[in-house]
């Protein structure tokens, strides 16, 4: 293949695979959510709903799937306006109120003073709405919902919330969070204005679904006849479904990581990695490609942080991650870890223990590097040593440090080889 055509197909598959995201799967859950909106929007049906699934798992394809599809109807546009909420941006009651305004275009009703508590500043904005020509139903779309959560007194929570359940004004609230706990972390009030209905996303892990990932591999990384020649295409095309089921290492490279990450963006990711080796000298793709582009999507930032710890450290990074296992991902404190933690080095007589007040330092030391996060919402008199965290590393990424770590002790590696899951 000469040069040129080899720039061209990259080029090409580039853009192939950098096209948004189209939703697959979950049709009921789909078909749920837009029975939802489509009552707010033209039955007047106010009501709200949490959606919930693991990053990747499609919580915002979904949902702009299904704005999409209402948009496309008549008189939609005139029938509801969708006002957009990021925890990560709207880290208090005051930017929210100001966004809520701006997307409602009602920046003259609060100016640039805010003043007030915040229902009434949203009584303010309604009766606004109330009194326009056209009265429209409201779609509030709150992505990171549980960051809301963090917000004083949860007011804008509770409002919105409020809203839904008068049924006095067309309100649909929907939370997109990745956490399961979110319930947990809404004060007792806000929960009485929640409806309970949950959508979930929950990523169905099996060979079926593995094969179909293969199956968009394929997809993404052939060219069509339309943009190349016949003769370039037949032969590309049969190469690429000759590597995707015959060679092993690129299989096992698209299984390991679909294994770890199981979403389109990591996949789509790890072929952007490999074509860009394609070239002058590599006028085809090969399993050792693959097992290059692999290792550069996974040392990530989390492995490079895990390469800088100490052995101590990595030993209550090994002790959490057991404690997840055996608790399924509830959050744990200090004192389970060091308990773990203590376990281990008195039935390792060789391994030598440290003292609490170090271990305490190292469990600090996790917490500086967001390797653990604090459960909020808990009271504020609790004691440190009890302060739940949720752990954020997978088992992948904890045993790839264990492996990485060159001088770690030997009691250890077999410690997390026989106990990690």
């Amino acid at each position: 293949m000469q040069s040129e055509s080899i720039e061209s197909c990259k080029q090409f598959i580039r853009e192939k695979i950098l096209q948004p995201a189209e939703f697959r799967g979950f049709e009921e859950q789909r078909t749920n959510l837009l029975n939802l909106m489509e009552r707010a929007v033209w039955d007047h049906d106010s009501n709200s709903a949490l959606l919930i699934g693991p990053a990747g798992s499609g919580k915002t394809t979904l949902v702009r799937s299904v704005l999409k599809e209402l948009s496309e109807k008549k008189d939609f546009d005139k029938k509801a306006l969708v006002i957009n909420l990021n925890g990560l941006i709207h880290t208090d009651d005051r930017l929210s109120l100001k966004s809520m305004c701006k997307q409602m275009s009602l920046q003259n009703v609060v100016d640039e003073r805010v003043t007030g508590n915040f229902a009434d500043n949203m009584a303010l904005i309604l009766s606004s709405l109330q009194n326009s020509d056209q009265k429209k139903a409201l779609i509030f779309i709150l992505e990171e919902m549980d960051l809301f959560c963090n917000h004083h007194n949860q007011s804008l929570l509770y409002n919105l919330f409020d809203l839904a359940h008068k049924n006095e004004n067309a309100v649909f609230v929907l939370g997109v969070t990745l956490r399961l706990d979110v319930m947990d972390r809404m004060e007792k009030r806000v929960r009485s204005r929640f409806s309970y209905r949950s959508i979930y996303l929950l990523p169905v892990n099996d060979a079926v679904d593995f094969e179909s990932r293969i199956g968009m591999c394929r997809h993404w990384l052939s060219i069509e006849t339309s943009c190349f020649n016949r003769t370039l295409c037949k032969a590309w095309n049969k190469h690429i479904n000759k590597l995707l089921a015959e060679n092993e290492a690129a299989y096992n490279c698209i299984k390991r990581l679909y294994d770890m990450q199981n979403n389109e963006e990591s996949t789509k990711e790890l072929l952007l990695h490999t074509i860009s080796r394609l070239g002058e000298d590599n006028t085809t793709l090969s399993g050792q490609d693959f097992e290059e582009a692999l290792q550069d999507v996974i040392s990530d930032g989390w492995l490079q942080i895990l390469d800088g710890l100490s052995t101590l450290e990595i030993c209550l990074v090994i002790a959490m991650k057991q404690l997840g296992d055996v608790y399924q991902g509830d959050p744990v404190n200090f004192e389970m870890v060091y308990s773990r933690y203590l376990k281990f080095a008195k039935n390792h007589s060789s391994f030598e223990d440290c003292n609490r007040n170090t271990v305490i330092k190292a469990f600090e030391h996790l917490q500086a590097l967001e390797i653990i996060l604090p459960v909020t919402g808990h009271g504020a008199k609790t004691q440190s040593q009890y302060q739940l965290y949720h752990f954020q590393l997978s088992a992948q990424q904890v045993k790839s440090a264990v492996k990485r770590f060159e001088e770690l002790p030997t009691e250890v590696q077999q410690w997390a080889e026989l106990n990690l899951l």
